[in-house]
């Protein structure tokens, strides 16, 4: 893909490795407790998620052959051909953020400039429409997107005198499905609305969180903020010894979450997570939800319950992380065995999935994917619909055979028999493959059985 990641995520990566040398103790263990699902590519080799909205449907990027493009799975489903959202004309799209009707923000090349765009909702024909820009020219970003359709993200402004013709991009909140408007422009922190500002979520109150510069002669340093419906934009960067701040996510309550670093801009000494109270500026260290095990943590995502997902260097290497009930945890040590390191977690819905990035192989191993993380309940409960998917055209005969088969093997594992579940599971993977082989099932509902049933078994 690449997403166009908040500022002080896109340093992370090479902060991680000049820090790989720091060591702390690890964070708090627990048993695996997440399935685990590679979504696969739109055809090429990488691809990368970028949120999850409350039907399971994950937004992000995908390699094919003719360029990256925008992507929105079926609910609970893996990226599939139809899944592309295409572009504006131009090579490339990315998928930033889906709400609960499946509309997704983003950015797309329209073939002269990159422009924010809002796609269709679900079951309607795929479209994208252009957003635009404040003055027709140069390029717009889309970063968030709430239920009513309103995006969020940064546009150019035109130059002028009182910005002394600096170059200016300023954050923006669309009306519901409205284009670009002289009163969408939410401006900037720096006097005049001049240099740059960008929104990167949205809630369904209206609130634009983001990050802005505040000096007019550089830019930076960047401060996270706060803009409500009808007030101006607010700094809400943390008192004390902090260089600057950037606010990627706001949830219903209002709280918000990002990363606060210490340090210079492209070479930043420490970086911490944040979690707001609602209504409050950043408050460090009582908002700080620590790290995996060196001073390096960006935040990127935050659900109505307060639970918190992104990536954090565990001292040799970036892991994402899930942050609830007060404590850090590593995903890696929540998935099971497998050879998948998942380095950032980038979405989480209400139900706990997660929407996540990671090697298939090791790390830096293999390829870049997207990946879904779903609570064990919640996937067994999705792997029982699968069953009765009419899209797998299973007979009638066949879906009762795998139902009674799968509803087998959760009484082993309400009793704690694992190991029996295991080979009940591995029963019913053996019986579609024979299937297969004897042409009873196609190849594509073949897959799609048997990898979420072995997802199951690994978790396990």
């Amino acid at each position: 893909m690449r997403r166009l990641l908040p500022i002080a995520t896109s340093r992370l990566f090479a902060v991680l490795l000049v820090g790989a040398a720091l060591s702390a103790p690890a964070a708090a263990q627990s048993p695996a407790k997440y399935v685990l699902t590679d979504l696969g590519t739109l055809g090429g080799m990488h691809s990368a998620a970028n949120d999850i909205n409350n039907l399971g449907q994950v937004t992000g990027t995908s390699d094919t052959a003719s360029g990256s493009r925008a992507y929105r799975t079926a609910p609970n489903r893996v990226i599939k051909p139809a899944d592309n959202l295409g572009t504006l004309g131009g090579t490339f799209s990315t998928g930033e953020r889906i709400n609960d009707a499946g509309q997704v923000a983003g950015s797309s090349s329209n073939g002269t400039n990159t422009h924010a765009f809002r796609s269709s909702a679900n079951n309607l024909v795929i479209a994208l429409t252009d957003l635009g820009t404040f003055d027709g020219a140069f390029n717009s970003f889309g970063s968030g997107i709430d239920s009513l359709g309103r995006v969020t993200g940064s546009a150019h402004v035109a130059n002028t005198a009182a910005c002394f013709f600096i170059f200016s991009n300023s954050a923006f909140r669309t009306t519901a499905g409205g284009t670009m408007a002289t009163a969408d422009n939410l401006g900037t922190l720096v006097p005049s609305n001049c240099r740059s500002a960008q929104g990167w979520a949205i809630n369904d109150l209206g609130v634009v969180v983001g990050d802005s510069a505040t000096q007019l002669s550089t830019g930076i340093p960047n401060h996270a903020f706060r803009a409500s419906p009808g007030s101006a934009m607010v700094d809400i960067h943390p008192a004390g010894a902090y260089d600057s701040s950037i606010a990627v996510d706001v949830n219903s309550a209002g709280q918000i979450v990002g990363t606060v670093s210490v340090g210079p801009a492209f070479n930043p000494t420490a970086q911490h997570c944040y979690r707001t109270t609602t209504g409050q500026s950043i408050q460090l260290p009582a908002d700080s939800l620590g790290n995996l095990g060196a001073a390096f943590c960006n935040a990127r995502g935050v659900n109505a319950d307060g639970d918190v997902v992104g990536t954090s260097s565990t001292g040799s290497a970036p892991h994402a992380f899930i942050y609830t009930d007060g404590t850090i945890y590593d995903l890696n040590n929540l998935i099971g065995a497998t050879t998948v390191v998942l380095t950032q977690a980038t979405g989480i819905n209400d139900s706990g999935q997660i929407s996540a990035q990671g090697w298939t192989n090791g790390l830096f191993g293999g390829a870049l994917h997207s990946f879904r993380l779903d609570p064990f309940d919640l996937a067994t409960g999705n792997f029982l619909e699968l069953l009765s998917d009419a899209d797998l055209e299973l007979t009638s005969g066949q879906s009762t055979s795998l139902i009674d088969k799968f509803m087998n093997a959760l009484a082993s594992i309400e009793q704690g028999a694992n190991k029996q579940a295991i080979n009940q599971l591995s029963a019913l993977v053996n019986s579609v493959e024979s299937w297969l082989k004897s042409g009873k099932v196609g190849s594509e509902t073949a897959s799609t059985l048997i990898t979420a049933a072995n997802a199951i078994i690994a978790a396990l």
